[in-house]
């Protein structure tokens, strides 16, 4: 929610007039916020479907809330820093398809439309790639009530990823689209076995952000 003090100081219509907000003033075309001046356009009342329509984001790690779906992808602490200093993810073979799967529900806000996917991950530089890119899909199916928990996959989508430099993070995008139902089974793989994925050493899968749109 987002709240505005009537006593504060703002400005209000041309940023170059500044004045104290009233009541009144909620009408105003234009509202600017803070130092940055971020400004809200309103044709009429400040209401709370003009500050709807909010990006939204979820974070989901590489963790053991992932489990194991085909293949033998493995869950550690990775990289070449001494310890602490690694990162927790899943490492996906080079050679062949692997597959880890999880659910989660969208929040209440979630305005119903579509949702866009970017899995965040590395490249392990040992044995030095021949080439650089690593093919990763993303299986997906909302699940509503009275529907089965193993309800078929509603979207399938590929992206490939390049690696440019070992062990730096990499964000790759799949195309958005919406889901039939608010719980979402979702299953990150990566396609090793395709001639298209021609990075020769593990991918390492540090989480996926999951960018909705709010309706409040």
């Amino acid at each position: 929610m987002t709240r505005i003090r009537l006593t504060e100081y703002f400005r209000v219509g041309s940023a170059s007039v500044p004045s104290n907000i009233t009541a009144g003033d909620l009408t105003a075309t234009r509202l600017f916020l803070g130092a940055s001046q971020t400004h809200l356009e309103s044709g009429g009342l400040l209401t709370a479907a003009a500050l709807a329509n909010r990006t939204r984001h979820i974070w989901i790690p590489a963790d053991n809330s992932w489990s194991i779906a085909f293949g033998t992808p493995a869950l550690a602490l990775r990289g070449s820093a001494a310890a602490p200093d690694k990162m927790t993810t899943w490492a996906f073979d080079a050679a062949a398809n692997e597959y880890i799967s999880t659910n989660f529900m969208l929040p209440a806000d979630w305005d119903g439309g579509a949702i866009t996917i970017r899995v965040y991950w590395a490249g392990d530089g040992a044995g030095g790639p021949a080439a650089n890119e690593v093919l990763w899909q993303v299986f997906t199916a909302g699940i509503a009530a009275g529907n089965q928990i193993d309800t078929a996959v509603e979207n399938s989508p590929t992206v490939l990823g390049s690696v440019a430099i070992y062990e730096a993070l990499v964000i790759s995008t799949f195309a958005s689209y919406t889901p039939d139902a608010p719980l979402l089974r979702v299953i990150l793989a990566r396609i090793g076995a395709d001639a298209s994925d021609d990075y020769n050493a593990d991918a390492w899968f540090v989480g996926l952000l999951i960018e909705y749109t709010s309706d409040s």
